[in-house]
């Protein structure tokens, strides 16, 4: 928020300072994961006209999916399906009620963008506890 509160105020001849900052923020060392860059780019221009940057994607594809119509092929490296599947992989006996609501949610994930009517966000079943 406050990078595109940034390019809102500051004069003319700062901005390309201001683009490279908030370029470096998003894509710079010492990061734990670097966004690629096509989507860094994406977030600078949203900011740029005062829009927040916003991503979705599909749980069983590598593509993120920006509000501004951009995409970025292979963005994600690991999808969602990738990660419940190697949960699920990981999980013993003991684990019974998570294993359960992760599989019932797996199971109600659309396969596919058409089969979810080109919805990027699914409503997911409320999440079984363990007894303490």
């Amino acid at each position: 928020m406050v990078l595109a509160n940034a390019f809102a105020v500051v004069p003319e001849r700062q901005i390309e300072a201001v683009r490279r900052m908030a370029f470096e923020r998003l894509r710079g060392p010492g990061r734990l994961w670097q966004w690629p860059e096509p989507a860094a780019l994406a977030d600078l221009r949203a900011m740029e006209c005062g829009d927040i940057p916003y991503w979705s994607a599909n749980v069983d594809e590598g593509d993120l999916f920006a509000t501004g119509g951009e995409v970025v092929r292979g963005g994600i490296t690991r999808t969602g399906r990738d990660r419940m599947a190697a949960r699920l992989a990981r999980m013993g006996r003991e684990d019974g009620a998570s294993e359960e609501w992760l599989i019932r949610t797996f199971l109600g994930l659309p396969r596919d963008r058409a089969a979810a009517g080109n919805a990027h966000t699914v409503e997911l079943p409320d999440p079984v506890l363990p007894k303490p």
